[in-house]
């Protein structure tokens, strides 16, 4: 009887046991699982970025990044100035007759696999005719898996500080879900964000206000795993999900799930950055990057790259919604909007715009966008390009009615034109001379 007891305590004792380690090792999969996802963003750079209190991740500042060119196998060496930007040191106040151009967006625009020189931030600087007395400047302000929202935040924090002549916000097809994943951090004044801190440091902070159950991440994943099972028809892997990585791009379908709301709460933030970018006498431009499969089937068909935005391999997507969105957007908003698809649809052999083993344009992409944007700056925007300084003329023509408009409140002034000027006819090769 009393072995009997003994062994049952010892089981008993070793089950209790079991289970911790079970609790313990799971509790520890999931705090590794999350620093995997939370650091997602850095990966692709080498861990360039660090959780910020107030636009939740940027790059490092001062920091030397060594990256492989995931087509070639090539190192790609770059590097960020103490504000955290890709580049040399931005001067600060900026120096009399100092034009600054400040290229806000994600990883499209950072582009951290392609050389310094082959960006499209470098190559709109040797572009764009100013006179040799202008030093003109062109700061690459990309910084992965940032949308509207963060660009917003990182303009009202630190990059209105340096006085920019003109703010291009690079809208990539992902930042509608980009915003919304983020969103739930950001702290509010209305409809104004504030500040956006990182959650690994607001854990920080709150772990001691928190009851220690809270804190358990198993917990946490097992009351969103409920809530799927009780609320949702879709799982978070459904590749029309916005919460699912590979749901990034869904509105891009034929099919688009709606999202009407995303997409609103998307366009309130680009029109809050013009506000703020007027009030601080820069001009606002707003332009689309394409994704590859917006352009052609053969574009990115490398091993993973579709799947894992949830696309099908040598399709492409013809659905217009984002550019008509954001056209009629931009109209309503009298903002200044450049839509480079047309010259990239137009180009022979378009798929070599594109990388083959990322998303992302390749070093043609990159220059055949800096020419489109270069001759939408000098067609629609007043800068040192311009021998008088005056206001580009956007009244309505007979031979540029096509591309520049005017809106329907039959404003004076249109801010809305689209990257190619009837004027002068080019067609796509045009761009490559």
């Amino acid at each position: 009887m009393v072995r009997s007891r003994l062994a049952f305590i010892k089981h008993l004792i070793l089950a209790i046991g079991s289970l911790g380690l079970c609790i313990c090792g799971t509790e520890l999969g999931l705090h590794v699982y999350d620093s995997w996802a939370e650091c997602a963003v850095c990966r692709a750079d080498k861990s360039a970025c660090a959780p910020s209190w107030t636009v939740h991740h940027s790059l490092k500042p001062d920091l030397r990044i060594t990256v492989t060119d995931p087509d070639l196998g090539t190192e790609v060496r770059w590097r960020t100035n103490s504000l955290g930007l890709r580049g040399p040191e931005v001067e600060v106040p900026k120096p009399p007759g100092t034009f600054r151009i400040v290229c806000l967006g994600d990883e499209s625009t950072l582009a951290p696999e392609t050389a310094q020189a082959e960006t499209f931030a470098a190559r709109i600087k040797e572009l764009l005719p100013v006179p040799s007395a202008v030093n003109l400047e062109v700061i690459n302000a990309g910084c992965p898996q940032t949308g509207p929202l963060l660009s917003y935040l990182s303009l009202r924090h630190r990059l209105l500080a340096l006085a920019p002549d003109l703010v291009v916000f690079n809208f990539d097809m992902a930042d509608v879900a980009d915003d919304h994943r983020c969103r739930r951090h950001v702290r509010m004044n209305g409809k104004q964000p504030l500040y956006c801190p990182h959650p690994e440091l607001e854990r920080q902070r709150t772990a001691s206000e928190v009851f220690w159950v809270e804190r358990l991440l198993l917990w946490q994943h097992g009351k969103r795993g409920v809530g799927h099972l009780l609320g949702a028809d879709d799982q978070a892997e459904d590749a029309r999900d916005i919460d699912a990585p590979q749901g990034a791009y869904a509105w891009l379908r034929d099919d688009a799930p709606d999202w009407s709301v995303y997409i609103d709460q998307t366009l309130d933030i680009l029109s809050q950055m013009a506000v703020a970018c007027r009030q601080a006498n820069a001009e606002f431009v707003l332009s689309v990057i394409p994704c590859p499969w917006q352009v052609t089937a053969e574009a990115s068909n490398g091993a993973g790259v579709r799947e894992r935005a949830g696309l099908q391999q040598h399709v492409l997507y013809k659905n217009r919604l984002p550019f008509d969105s954001l056209s009629a957007f931009a109209e309503r908003e009298n903002i200044l909007y450049c839509d480079p698809s047309p010259a990239f649809r137009g180009k022979e052999h378009a798929e070599r715009l594109f990388r083959e083993n990322a998303p992302r344009f390749s070093a043609a992409g990159h220059n055949l966008y800096a020419r489109v944007l270069e001759r939408f700056f000098v067609t629609n925007v007043a800068g040192p390009w311009r021998a008088n300084g005056r206001t580009p003329d956007r009244r309505m023509s007979s031979r540029d009615s096509s591309d520049v408009r005017r809106s329907d409140l039959g404003r004076s002034e249109v801010r809305r034109a689209d990257a190619r000027d009837d004027r002068e006819p080019v067609s796509p090769a045009e761009f490559d001379k």
